[in-house]
């Protein structure tokens, strides 16, 4: 019986260890999962090919399937089944209410003034229509979060309508979308001055001086 009572003893202390002294570590034994570019053509360098035996991404399409519809019209916002990332449905807004004094109107402004932006946001000092009462907070996005919205298939811009299916259009799924630069909240490591930006006209990206006063700001919140 003492045997018995000192091996359960043990189990329970092994338990509590494992619930609240070592942290859980994610496994990634499956892989992270990459989505599909939306890429269906072949090309070569005067225009598109046939597919077959190409090895190209457009023959092999590999990566997590796009959903369709792609796109959820929400209150204010437009939510990525892909990601479940929420974002700002218009995607200029700061150039409607004018929120940087130091801009020329178009909704252009410095890295520090857009996360000043999204900090305005959700203070409730700006209102581009959001929800506010969704207790998820904006932030700027990172450069991978921006750059799951482009879609390869399509240039200017860069991203699908709401059903995922055809180039997007003004308000389908997102109005005030800018052909341009957007700022991300991710630093260029070896230039701290620097942050990455996304250009929506083709989807690439580059680094910019966060003192640069003519990118854009786009928020979003949520996702996996």
């Amino acid at each position: 019986m003492k045997q018995m009572k000192k091996l359960n003893e043990f189990i329970i202390i092994a338990v509590l260890i494992n619930l609240f002294v070592i942290p859980a570590v994610p496994s990634f034994a499956g892989g992270a999962k990459v989505e599909q570019t939306g890429q269906t053509e072949c090309f070569d360098k005067f225009g598109t090919v046939d597919c077959e035996g190409t090895g190209q991404d457009g023959e092999l399409q590999k990566g997590v399937q796009l959903p369709e519809p792609r796109f959820i019209k929400m209150d204010g916002a437009v939510k990525d089944k892909l990601t479940a990332l929420e974002w700002l449905q218009d995607a200029n807004c700061a150039a409607t209410i004018d929120f940087d004094p130091d801009s020329t109107g178009d909704g252009s402004m410095t890295w520090q003034n857009a996360l000043d932006f999204v900090e305005a946001l959700n203070n409730g000092d700006v209102n581009c229509g959001q929800n506010n009462k969704i207790q998820k907070p904006w932030r700027l996005p990172n450069i991978k979060e921006l750059q799951s919205l482009v879609h390869y298939r399509f240039f200017a811009p860069a991203l699908s309508n709401t059903a995922g299916t055809d180039h997007a259009l003004e308000g389908d799924p997102f109005t005030n979308l800018q052909l341009d630069f957007y700022w991300s909240s991710t630093t260029v490591q070896w230039a701290p001055g620097s942050a990455f930006i996304l250009r929506f006209v083709r989807g690439f990206i580059e680094g910019e001086s966060k003192d640069y006063a003519f990118n854009l700001v786009w928020a979003v919140r949520g996702g996996k």
